[in-house]
């Protein structure tokens, strides 16, 4: 009986039978040499594109410049169409509407309360008759809370300009008394009111003035509001 016994010696870096790695110093050799060659590669067409637009240094500049051109055109076409006048139809209804809440975001918070306009002085009795007249106009209840009525008297403006940083986007407007000794017949007053809360309506086409034609419309409305009860006051027509 003769016994045979072959022996495979073991190559260095090769795979045994079952898929088990012998050595793997092989694979970390042929990793190195393709990273070799890719960096050579990657180095030689960077110094040719470098070459290429150094030599052709008009049309390097036309690459670069075109694109760039193009995204200009693009934003000042947009810029022009949403800086565009569309009337709505049927007009501008010009009346002072009821306030709306803003939070931060100049969003409107829909479950919140607010007060269209804080008035001062309330213990003026023009003034308070004056926005009696205003409220009655408008819809708007009175009362002393802010965020609970429409219409809310301060008895100083000092005292409404607190309320107004206290009360961020609730207190819409204020209409304050400066002349609380004139006579019936003459009234003077500032209105006090928040870019803000006009920017955010005009955006979100609350107010139509505003985002159609670039016009802080609820402003004006407020102003005529407080003219007419001004003058309404003034010609005897104010209730109590």
């Amino acid at each position: 009986m003769q016994a045979e016994m072959r022996v495979t010696p073991q190559v260095p870096g090769a795979v045994a039978e079952g898929g088990r790695p012998g050595n793997f110093r092989h694979i970390l050799d042929e990793a190195k040499e393709l990273g070799a060659k890719f960096a050579i590669q990657t180095l030689a067409l960077t110094a040719k594109s470098i070459l290429t637009c150094w030599r052709s240094r008009l049309w390097s500049l036309i690459y670069c410049a075109v694109p760039l051109a193009t995204v200009l055109c693009l934003a000042a076409a947009s810029t022009a169409l949403n800086s565009s006048i569309f009337p709505p139809e049927g007009g501008v209804d010009f009346q002072l509407t009821r306030c709306s809440a803003f939070n931060a975001n100049g969003r409107v918070e829909t479950a919140a309360t607010c007060t269209t306009a804080g008035y001062a002085p309330a213990g003026d009795p023009a003034a308070h008759a004056a926005m009696r007249n205003f409220a009655k106009s408008g819809g708007f209840s009175m009362g002393s809370g802010v965020g609970r009525h429409g219409v809310v008297g301060f008895a100083t403006g000092e005292e409404l300009g607190a309320a107004l940083l206290k009360h961020p986007g609730v207190i819409e407007a204020g209409v304050v008394s400066t002349n609380s000794t004139a006579s019936k017949g003459e009234a003077s007053y500032g209105l006090w009111y928040s870019k803000t809360s006009l920017r955010s309506a005009a955006e979100l086409g609350i107010d139509e003035l505003g985002g159609y034609y670039k016009v802080v419309g609820w402003s004006l409305a407020l102003q005529q509001a407080a003219d007419a009860a001004v003058i309404g006051h003034a010609l005897g027509s104010a209730e109590g």
